[in-house]
């Protein structure tokens, strides 16, 4: 039987987005490492900040197309 090798992580650079998350005090244990629950937590907070960005309608409060300066600032960041 032969065992598999440790898969390698990729280079920062094959990665095409960063989302810059802080750590709270109750993040860190006594020794100052992170909980293992808190990379959930930061796995939610990544997904849901690139899946799901939402314009809403001050009006309406209701989403809404993006208006087309917001929708050209962000094909900049891309």
């Amino acid at each position: 039987m032969t065992l598999n090798p440790r898969p390698q992580a990729e280079h920062r650079h094959a990665y095409k987005a960063f989302r810059a998350i802080g750590t709270r005090w109750s993040d860190n244990d006594l020794y100052g490492h992170v909980n293992n629950v808190v990379y959930c937590s930061w796995f939610d907070t990544a997904a849901k900040g690139h899946f799901i960005p939402v314009y809403v309608d001050r009006a309406t409060r209701r989403p809404a197309a993006l208006p087309p300066e917001l929708l050209s600032v962000l094909e900049l960041l891309k």
